[in-house]
């Protein structure tokens, strides 16, 4: 069994913990984008719920784009 002096074991463990808490801190930016952009699309959709394409005037090209 190789010997370990205390220093190792303890540098060891707080590597082991720092790569711990950036895995975690990925995984909650990661779930807060998902959940931003979640929260985007369904506002996107319910402002297409609301409004028309006459609310835009006479504007052919907005037309063909939100019929």
């Amino acid at each position: 069994m190789p010997n370990y002096i205390k220093e190792e074991l303890l540098y060891r463990d707080y590597e082991e913990e720092a790569y711990s808490l950036c895995y975690e801190l990925e995984r909650s930016r990661d779930d807060e984008r998902n959940l931003m952009q979640e929260g985007l699309v369904n506002l996107f959709r319910e402002w297409l719920d609301l409004i028309s394409p006459s609310d835009f005037g006479n504007d052919e090209g907005l037309e063909g784009i939100l019929v």
